[in-house]
């Protein structure tokens, strides 16, 4: 990549004879870590911008950001919120969206509107609202307590039904057993395959 080519080896492209010997350039390449095409495109650079524009290497970055949200649709949206705020109404993302959907524009998504409103510091934190589960993961006290056990029923070419079992230890999610049991009322044994 041409903009991660350091100064003063910038400096030597520039500066290399317009006419070199053949492999010369392949050479130099192979020396600075360079690709062929990066030289000759800061080469390029400097014939059209200048060797002072050459040596700096342009930002990478674009020039605009591709997903953001026009600034005339954050307006609208800040100016709806704001109304519906004035008339008592709910202001949240959700409620937005439905106005402006009425208003025949094609809103942003419900996380997008969240976004610009906390942006533009038009609500108010509410930490007390995020819910009790996200403070402490979920574990199972017994983990080798913690078995799911599927059966579903089969009928067989002759007519008759089975019944086939299937235990799992679900931390380690393995098949400990499988049983097939001709269908019938009573009590069902299972082995298990250790």
């Amino acid at each position: 990549m041409s903009s991660r080519i350091p100064r003063h080896v910038r400096q030597a492209i520039i500066e290399f004879p317009d006419k070199p010997r053949r492999g010369e350039i392949t050479r130099f390449c192979a020396e600075h870590h360079i690709s062929i095409a990066g030289f000759y495109k800061i080469r390029g650079q400097a014939r059209r911008d200048g060797p002072e524009a050459a040596v700096v290497a342009r930002s990478t970055s674009p020039t605009r950001q591709a997903g953001r949200t026009p600034a005339v649709i954050e307006q609208q949206a800040l100016s709806i919120r704001e109304e519906l705020t004035r008339q008592g109404w709910d202001a949240g993302p959700i409620s937005v969206a439905s106005v402006m959907r009425r208003m025949g524009l094609v809103p942003p998504s419900r996380a997008t509107l969240a976004r610009i409103f906390t942006r533009h510091g038009v609500v108010t934190p509410q930490p007390q609202k995020k819910p009790r589960a996200a403070y402490h993961r979920f574990r199972y006290p017994d983990p080798n307590g913690c078995w799911q056990l599927d059966g579903f029923n089969y009928k067989l070419d002759n007519g008759q039904n089975r019944c086939m079992m299937r235990g799992v230890l679900v931390r380690v999610r393995i098949g400990l057993m499988t049983h097939r049991r001709h269908v019938r009322c009573g009590r069902l044994r299972l082995r298990l395959w250790c």
